[in-house]
């Protein structure tokens, strides 16, 4: 899933937390410390004093976390339609 830039939405740069959450959905960064250097190497001079609680810790750990495994998991194989439970493989109708 692509997220478009809350920045580039609005016509401006986007604050520290918005960056942060864009970042953690990317899936680029497994972990929040690579995201903060991140932050870091953009300007985000705040960022320790924006992300420094425990609860946006967490939630931007569990963001990347999820983000990092889906982008890391390839696709299984199979149906191209295995989430349209209408659309029924070859193999499912001579079984049947």
């Amino acid at each position: 899933m692509a997220f478009a830039s809350i920045g580039s939405l609005a016509g401006h740069r986007p604050s520290t937390i918005e960056r942060a959450y864009e970042l953690a959905r990317s899936g680029s960064f497994a972990k929040v410390v690579h995201l903060r250097k991140r932050l870091k190497a953009e300007g985000y001079g705040d960022y320790r004093a924006q992300l420094s609680g425990v609860a946006i810790s967490r939630v931007l750990q569990r963001l990347c976390s999820e983000a990092w495994d889906a982008k890391s998991t390839p696709p299984r194989p199979g149906n191209a339609n295995d989430d349209d439970p209408e659309e029924v493989s070859p193999a499912t109708k001579r079984a049947c």
